[in-house]
């Protein structure tokens, strides 16, 4: 019924609702399963804001009043359904101080978090969701080796790695790196290695290690052989089709005609360009940020006192995936780094009293962070 018709589907919408709050573990995890398959089809392809109150006052017309319905009400029920998944979720969590906890129904919440922000990104709620994966999968390493745990953390592990691999706008990304990050820092550094694992997977490499005027230039010749393509072919069709001589004589097209619809193919052109750069600018400047948060964390685990030997593997094969992408005054610090922990001395002075001095430091350290590529040149 909610597939034939979504805008009379409340009834429907209120049933499953019902059904996920059994009290029998099994009929609540099929209940889940169920309300996942219908939003991953209904929900729309661009995000329902809420209606201001001069809005609301609008005379508007009967359909449009009736669309204003349906998305309030989708998205009145797709918060109760998210807002069962988390509840099932930190009720699987549950299992680290009782062996009673649902871990199962714990697992499929994650599972359906994962493929719900996957699935449609742009939709309402994404930072939600993915505040409560990011704390599903950043654990200490000791919960992380639970059996019983370890399932469900690596289900939402491998949801946010997906979304770093599918990320082309990069806010999707910078959002999850963000969360990871300040989650990382709130456990005090103390977490298993595969808290940082997923940030292998960005797309950063991809996006920015190409200098934005090199980039240009190559777009610009793209553009100027796909241009002589088309002249080649349209020359071919000229030689050997006679009805294409015949059809350019039916349309009439005055002088005063060609040259309006060549200006409005130029204002076409001119628009699309400036899209695309806009685009492309903001797209920058998401993976810049993230490149940012990542450089930081990275920088703060290297300042640590102690515990990082397990995350240190993880550091150093970020460090060198990513590490020329960021400015060179960035090195002096890190080298220094490396250098004490190379001798045994990693920590020294840095500790619970100096909290302030090395969220200072590693600040700095991220202003050296280049958010535009254009800075990149420093290292050639």
């Amino acid at each position: 019924m909610i597939m034939q018709n979504p805008e009379r589907g409340a009834k429907a919408y209120k049933l499953l609702h019902q059904i996920s709050d059994d009290p029998d573990a099994r009929v609540k995890r099929l209940g889940l399963l169920t309300q996942l398959g219908v939003y991953c089809d209904v929900l729309p392809d661009y995000r329902i804001r809420e209606l201001t109150e001069k809005e609301k006052q609008m005379k508007v017309t009967k359909d449009v009043r009736q669309q204003r319905m349906h998305e309030e009400a989708l998205v009145s029920n797709y918060g109760a359904y998210l807002r069962q998944l988390f509840a099932a979720a930190k009720a699987g969590m549950k299992i680290f101080g009782s062996a009673d906890a649902d871990v199962e129904t714990g697992a499929v919440a994650a599972r359906a978090l994962g493929e719900l922000v996957n699935a449609h990104p742009h939709f309402n709620f994404r930072k939600d969701i993915l505040a409560a994966l990011v704390d599903i999968y950043v654990q200490p390493a000791s919960r992380i080796a639970m059996a019983a745990f370890a399932p469900m953390a690596q289900t939402a592990r491998l949801a946010v790695l997906r979304l770093f691999r599918d990320d082309a706008s990069g806010e999707y990304s910078q959002n999850a790196v963000l969360l990871a990050s300040k989650r990382i820092k709130r456990l005090s550094y103390r977490v298993d290695a595969s808290a940082l694992r997923p940030w292998l997977h960005l797309r950063l490499r991809d996006e920015l290690r190409s200098n934005p005027d090199d980039r240009k230039r190559q777009e610009l010749d793209q553009q100027q052989r796909d241009q002589k393509r088309e002249q080649r072919k349209l020359l071919r069709r000229k030689k050997g089709s006679a009805a294409v001589k015949e059809a350019k004589r039916a349309l009439h097209e005055s002088k005063k005609q060609a040259k309006a619809r060549k200006v409005q193919q130029d204002v076409a052109k001119t628009m699309r360009e400036a899209e695309a750069e806009v685009t492309r600018d903001e797209r920058e400047r998401w993976f810049g940020e993230t490149l940012k948060h990542v450089f930081i964390t990275y920088f703060r685990i290297l300042k640590q006192r102690d515990n990082i030997g397990g995350l240190l593997p993880a550091v150093l094969e970020g460090l060198a995936k990513y590490a020329h992408l960021i400015s060179v005054e960035f090195f002096v610090d890190l080298f220094h780094l490396l250098r004490k922990i190379m001798r045994g001395q990693h920590g020294v002075g840095v500790g619970a009293a100096d909290e302030k001095e090395e969220d200072d430091a590693a600040a700095a350290a991220g202003d050296l962070v280049s958010a535009r590529v254009g800075l990149r040149t420093s290292l050639l």
